[in-house]
């Protein structure tokens, strides 16, 4: 499996969460959305860190290297907002 440390990390991190804020029950979390997909990604992004994709901008700019991409305009544009954290919202597959 790829990434099998970070898989593991990620499935301490949802035990942890679900014993922590909703009794160890995955159902119970879900019921406290009370029918709602936007409150339960909400549940799920307070109670899961793992579950929050973003990048830094700033440590982005530190690591990279080599000849700008054909997307820079746009990363220029992105970083040109008051944050320097950019969050990626994605639907589920």
């Amino acid at each position: 499996l790829p990434n099998l440390t970070v898989r593991c990390q990620l499935l301490n991190e949802l035990g942890k969460g679900l014993l922590e804020h909703h009794n160890g029950s995955a159902l119970h979390m879900i019921s406290k959305a009370d029918r709602s997909a936007d409150a339960l990604i909400g549940i799920l992004l307070d109670s899961f860190p793992g579950f929050r994709d973003y990048v830094d901008t700033k440590e982005w700019d530190a690591a990279a290297t080599g000849a700008p991409s054909p997307i820079s305009r746009e990363w220029e544009y992105a970083k040109s907002s008051s944050s320097s954290v950019i969050h990626f919202y994605k639907r589920a597959q």
